[in-house]
């Protein structure tokens, strides 16, 4: 399908919303970009600089796609309770690091400054 010079001026995103344009193939990140789910009893609060410094960001939801803000930014993290796996690839997937309840100031450098998505096992 072509475009007119008048539909060019039409944002991508509504494009895409009435059908004129097809989705790329990473469309599926930013489109479920948000939390997934909220466990009970699962609590962490990531920071963008070790030592717990930097902007913060608490949570009890998993997140198939961190966002911009965090996209592998993230170098200490606090799991006040819960077992959270940390992954290096969006929509839960590469490389896992498993925390459990405790301090983490200093992330492993297989993930530090990596995280893409995360999500908690199971609560504690």
């Amino acid at each position: 399908m072509y475009l007119t010079r008048h539909a060019m001026s039409v944002s991508a995103s509504a494009l895409l919303l009435i059908g004129v344009v097809s989705a790329p193939a990473f469309a599926g990140d930013w489109l479920r970009a948000g939390p997934q789910d909220q466990v009970k009893g699962c609590s962490m609060a990531a920071f963008a600089d070790p030592g717990f410094k930097g902007p913060s960001w608490k949570t009890h939801n998993s997140w198939a796609v961190v966002g911009w803000e965090f996209d592998s930014q993230i170098s200490s993290i606090k799991v006040r309770s819960g077992i959270w796996q940390l992954y290096r690839s969006a929509n839960f997937q590469g490389q896992i690091e498993t925390l459990y309840p405790g301090s983490y100031g200093h992330l492993k450098p297989t993930v530090d400054n990596l995280i893409r998505s995360f999500r908690c096992v199971r609560a504690t």
